[in-house]
């Protein structure tokens, strides 16, 4: 009998203990996203820091959840968060072509994009469509516009490296990207190639979203309606302001 005792004993403690790593696991919000340089999302061995990370950690720390975050090629952020059903990825541009394909859940800034070149840049789609040579990121939104706008001139780039060599080399060819994070995105310390960068030629809105099979658990549930209110309180746009 005693035995019997303890061996129940021990499997009550097992099932409790399970259940609390569950419990545990459920409470952690998972965040994804492409590298951003010069202060907005970036990882230092084990250390993501930016002001990104500081927003969702406050939200994180708001709305009693944990967040867990994860730093890859942008094309593979979103083919991840796409197909999982608790994945999140930032900042996503919304757009109609992608209105159906994702899960939205918060809005976080309203981002300019520019043309920008070692040279002289321009201040609209029609003077770049003269030049010989635009680059574009491959996966992002902005390349998917220019393809959208039938650019014959457009060339796929996908590191930095190739952007700096062909801006420098031809003083014609132009870059487009977001109009804040055009320098940092491809030299923030400005080493290698120093961009002058054109007037906004559009904009878009980035929002926190979710792949259609996204769980909408109470914790993310929570964490979104804690960013919307940082969101209202200014939080990211004051910490984007800082990076100018």
């Amino acid at each position: 009998m005693r035995l019997r005792l303890i061996v129940l004993s021990l499997a009550f403690l097992i099932l409790v203990s399970g259940s609390a790593q569950l419990a545990q696991a459920a409470e952690t919000v998972n965040l994804i996203s492409g590298e951003m340089k010069g202060g907005y999302y970036e990882r230092r061995g084990k250390t993501f820091s930016g002001v990104y990370p500081d927003l969702f950690r406050e939200a994180a720390g708001q709305s009693n959840v944990s967040v867990d975050f994860s730093l890859v090629p942008w094309a593979r952020a979103v083919a991840t968060s796409k197909r999982s059903d608790n994945v999140l990825i930032f900042p996503l541009a919304r757009k109609p072509d992608r209105e159906k394909q994702f899960t939205w859940l918060v809005p976080l800034v309203s981002e300019t994009v520019c043309f920008s070149s070692a040279g002289t840049p321009v201040n609209s789609i029609d003077e770049a469509r003269a030049r010989k040579r635009v680059l574009g990121w491959l996966g992002s939104s902005t390349f998917e516009y220019l393809q959208a706008q039938n650019f014959k001139n457009l060339i796929k780039v996908t590191n930095t490296a190739k952007i700096i060599r062909i801006l420098n080399a031809d003083k014609d060819a132009l870059f487009y990207y977001y109009c804040d994070q055009m320098q940092s995105f491809v030299d923030p310390g400005k080493e290698q190639i120093r961009l002058n960068v054109g007037k906004p030629v559009y904009a878009e809105e980035s929002w926190l979203a979710g792949g259609l099979k996204l769980k909408l658990t109470d914790e993310i549930s929570r964490f979104a309606k804690t960013l919307k209110t940082l969101g209202k309180e200014g939080m990211l746009d004051r910490a984007i302001e800082k990076l100018k």
